[in-house]
């Protein structure tokens, strides 16, 4: 598989919230860092990374992808990501990412994260 293919791979498991599926795309050398709001985090193993993730979905009555882009530049993949959400209280959200994949040994190794935090379309 490639670069651009495991990206894709994983964001069709986040967004079916098939967190198994998440977690054998992911390095054991695991590590991600993130600017959104309310500020910077910084992960550095799978268990954390995904449990984060499972809060953060788990959240919605659905998650759908609007829209998204995947393509290599140089040594990383970019994946920007627009979603749509729906809060069971809140009603209708949207966020957009834009990550900076790496890879090793055909496994995501590092993630480095931009999201605009959600707004109401």
């Amino acid at each position: 598989m490639t670069n651009t293919e495991l990206a894709r791979a994983y964001l069709d498991a986040l967004v079916a919230r098939d967190y198994d599926h998440v977690a054998s795309l992911l390095a054991d050398d695991f590590r991600l860092r993130d600017l959104s709001p309310p500020g910077f985090t910084e992960v550095t193993d799978v268990g954390t990374a995904l449990s984060g993730l499972r809060e953060l979905l788990d959240m919605f009555d659905t998650v759908r992808l609007v829209d998204s882009d995947v393509y290599d530049i140089g040594n990383v993949t970019y994946l920007r990501a627009r979603l749509h959400f729906v809060h069971p209280e809140a009603g209708e959200r949207m966020l957009e990412q834009h990550h900076l994949l790496t890879f090793a040994d055909g496994r995501i190794n590092a993630i480095d994260e931009l999201c605009t935090g959600f707004f109401a379309p």
